[in-house]
């Protein structure tokens, strides 16, 4: 199994994947959406904004010498990130995972990361399961809302910590 992660500064590459109709959909809510105005351009200086904060790191995902996706660490401050895998779909499933544990592992090696945190909303359960499989741990319910379509729904934070992935290698 071939997976590179290469540290990059060039917005167009996030936005390659992020502009994809089934990732850009599940990337933001419909109250962020209506914050940008659902426009284009809008959505652009958001993905600019990501990349170009010096505490944010974006990584592409190669696997087997193919651009597979990104994997972005957000910046929370006190060594704690707020972590996005961003995949094409042609790498969901089994490659999901297997980039996703090598992504935890790489993310937590980084010597500026004490700790990795995400959201799932209730919505898209597919993304509480794929972080359970890649070893992180649940935080439960959190307060925060995700609303789409007009519809409410809760969010699940998960987590994990350098010394929380050693036990699972």
């Amino acid at each position: 199994m071939n997976i590179k992660l290469k540290e990059t500064k060039r917005w167009r590459v996030l936005w390659r994947v992020c502009s994809l109709p089934d990732i850009i959909e599940r990337m933001f809510d419909d109250v962020i959406f209506e914050k940008m105005g659902r426009s284009t351009r809008n959505m652009r200086l958001k993905i600019r904004g990501i990349v170009s904060n010096p505490g944010n790191h974006v990584f592409r995902v190669i696997f087997e010498n193919k651009f597979a996706g990104c994997f972005v660490l957000f910046d929370l401050g006190g060594g704690d990130y707020e972590v996005h895998t961003l995949l094409k779909k042609e790498f969901h499933g089994l490659y999901a995972v297997r980039i996703g544990r090598y992504a935890t592992a790489f993310g937590l090696n980084l010597p500026y990361v004490k700790k990795l945190i995400s959201f799932c909303p209730n919505n898209m359960p597919e993304t509480f399961l794929f972080a359970k499989m890649c070893g992180w741990k649940s935080l439960g319910e959190l307060p925060a809302k995700w609303i789409k379509n007009g519809v409410e729904y809760g969010v699940k934070g998960v987590w994990i910590r350098k010394e929380d992935f050693l036990c699972l290698s």
